[in-house]
């Protein structure tokens, strides 16, 4: 009959640094990707909230526009920048209520800056103000670089 001989082990609780090491790679493995998908939607929240916050803007600025009196733009032609060959700056007065809500935002997001031009559609007419096309954009920057939204309405002169 063939001996068999047993090796004792001597069994102590607790745990070998090998288990350690290997729990540890576990652990980090298993985190690390949960932290970057975390990150990365953090950061498109962020940019969703800008781009919402830039449309809300534009929208505003058109209503402010809308709102006012079409004497109001007529008038304010005859002093604003002029911008060749036809076009005029848009300017923070056109829109008071909207610069405000641009200040509320920036106090959360320092880089929203609005721009923009109108203009008379002559026609054929140079002296014909019966109509404005305005132009607005909202820019902002972001990891990729500076990202805008941008707006075009006509307001009509009421007959």
């Amino acid at each position: 009959m063939m001996e068999k001989t047993y090796r004792k082990f001597n069994f102590r609780p607790g745990l070998t640094l090998l288990e350690i090491v290997c729990a540890t790679v576990i652990l980090i493995g298993a985190i690390v990707p949960i932290y970057l998908h975390f990150s990365r939607q953090a950061g498109q929240n962020i940019e969703t909230e800008k781009i919402q916050m830039a449309d809300k803007m534009l929208q505003s600025i058109k209503e402010e526009m809308t709102a006012m009196p079409y004497k109001t733009i007529v008038e304010r032609s005859k002093t604003a920048n002029k911008i060749p060959p036809d076009s005029f700056e848009l300017s923070d007065d056109l829109f008071p209520v909207t610069l405000a809500r641009v200040l509320e935002v920036q106090k959360k997001f320092k880089d929203f800056k609005i721009e923009g031009t109108w203009m008379f559609i002559t026609r054929g007419n140079p002296n014909d103000t019966n109509m404005v096309q305005v132009d607005a954009k909202v820019i902002w920057t972001q990891a990729g670089g500076k990202r805008e939204r941008t707006r075009s309405f006509l307001l009509v002169a009421p007959r």
